[in-house]
């Protein structure tokens, strides 16, 4: 008698096919099933954070970043060795392929799943307006004049409580103690805003950081290693409000326009000089840029004529630097972003850093 063959499955097919069920499940689940993502987000993803955040947090550089150069190296040596395996072993072709499938499969499902479970479901948790009780409204042109006066008189304020260099600009005084001032900030936040509580890993700098000017990026969540990185080579004065945007991620409000009105907060929750320079002046070019197209020209200049010498370099030196990097790279980096915005249900794609400044008008209205 012969014996039936059993149906062998390799492992890692099992693993790659249970890896994309997972990942399919789980998007499903956050976009469709309400409250699941809110859930997930609170508790779940809250714990890895805590895990796998404060491990990473240990190293002084992004672990991130290192594994997106492993993953890049890896499939560079990939493709060659599985084009020369390719070539030698004309009569074993199909094991090559099978050996290369393998490879794409097995890290490339680990990959999406790891986003999905370590980014992609909090796309979907309740927005940081509805936590803060913000609502956003039509406003008026002249609503907007006051807020960019209110930045300006405390972006002119702070400006004596910085170091500068010698074009005027903001200098930032130790790295290591601005990271710390920005995981304070958003530590002193939580108390007013308990959807914030958690941990905080150490935010790091980017090696690669030229490169990141390039793409036009000033900071980026690393959902591989669930880290805060920012660029270390923009200028100065942005880069503690970047930092606290980026810590933002980690309590899972990855909406960019909700970031940003967090690190803001932040910034103006810290005792540092440094950190509320920093929020006060972001927070007052966004809102320049609204003001420009809702008033006259005379009335523009009327209010930039109230921004004092060092506030004045800093927003100039700003625009010099990224004026650098206006490449067809950065804007394909630029596309690709809007891109990813859109897909994750962020209908406006990159205009939603826009929609920071919507938050910032609620915010006064309802302290009015």
């Amino acid at each position: 008698m012969n014996k039936e063959r059993k149906l062998h499955i390799p492992l890692w097919v099992i693993y790659s096919i249970s890896a994309v069920l997972l990942t399919v499940i789980l998007s499903l689940a956050a976009r469709y099933i309400p409250g699941f993502s809110q859930w997930y987000s609170t508790t779940v993803y809250k714990a890895f954070v805590w895990v796998i955040g404060n491990i990473n947090g240990i190293f002084p550089f992004s672990v991130g970043e290192i594994i997106l150069y492993l993953l890049i190296l890896s499939a560079v040596v990939g493709l060659v060795l599985f084009i020369v395996f390719l070539i030698k072993n004309k009569g074993r072709r199909n094991n090559v392929l099978i050996g290369g499938l393998k490879y794409i499969l097995t890290v490339g499902s680990s990959v999406f799943l790891v986003y999905t479970l370590f980014c992609g479901i909090n796309y979907f948790r309740n927005p940081f307006s509805a936590e803060a009780g913000l609502v956003t409204e039509k406003y008026y042109p002249e609503e907007v004049k006051r807020l960019c006066l209110i930045f300006i008189e405390g972006a002119n304020r702070e400006s004596e409580n910085i170091e500068k260099t010698d074009i005027n600009t903001m200098r930032i005084g130790n790295i290591s103690e601005m990271e710390d001032n920005c995981v304070k900030a958003m530590n002193k936040l939580a108390l007013k805003y308990p959807c914030l509580e958690g941990d905080y890993p150490s935010p790091k700098g980017v090696i690669a950081s030229e490169v990141m000017c390039h793409l036009n990026i000033t900071g980026v969540y690393s959902p591989i290693s669930i880290e805060a990185n920012y660029n270390t080579n923009a200028p100065d004065y942005s880069i503690p409000f970047t930092v606290c945007h980026e810590l933002s991620h980690l309590r899972g409000f990855m909406r960019e326009d909700e970031a940003n009105y967090i690190a803001f907060c932040a910034c103006l929750e810290s005792d540092s000089g440094e950190l509320k320079y920093s929020g006060y002046v972001q927070a007052l070019t966004y809102s320049l840029n609204a003001l420009y197209s809702a008033v006259d020209k005379d009335t523009y200049n009327e209010v930039l004529g109230r921004i004092n010498d060092t506030v004045m370099s800093d927003i100039r030196e700003n625009s010099r630097f990224w004026d650098k990097y206006k490449t067809p790279v950065a804007e394909v980096s630029t596309s690709v972003n809007n891109t990813y915005l859109v897909v994750q249900g962020q209908q406006e794609g990159t205009k939603t850093y826009g929609r920071f400044v919507d938050l910032m008008l609620a915010q006064l209205r309802a302290t009015e």
